[in-house]
């Protein structure tokens, strides 16, 4: 009887084993790769109209609402967004007074 039991919880230990393996086989799948960020954020104002794009933009809208992934973070830096903005010939705008704020433009306007 007591054969037996033991035999039950070697194919318990054995059956948790293979489950593991099988869990870390599916964790060891990597990610699918990320687009540059200029592929993703160029790739959202594309798919913009032109009375869309023309309207003033903050920098927490741009991530925010393109959904831009970072690499190494779940949210690309600013800093490298503006830098590619800049390429763009997009302009940092400040506004003062009730709509205070740093805005970007597109090149469109002006």
């Amino acid at each position: 009887m007591l054969r037996s039991y033991i035999d039950g919880l070697y194919k318990i230990v054995e059956q948790e084993k293979q489950e593991r393996k099988l869990v870390m086989q599916q964790e060891a799948v990597p990610p699918p790769p990320v687009k540059c960020l200029e592929q993703q954020l160029m790739g959202y104002f594309r798919t913009l109209s032109q009375e869309q794009l023309k309207r003033p933009w903050t920098m927490i809208e741009i991530i925010e609402v393109a959904d831009l992934k970072g690499i190494s973070r779940d949210r690309p830096h600013p800093q490298q967004i503006s830098e590619i903005l800049k390429r763009y010939n997009w302009r940092r705008y400040r506004a003062y007074g009730v709509n205070a704020g740093r805005y970007w433009l597109p090149p469109s306007t002006g």
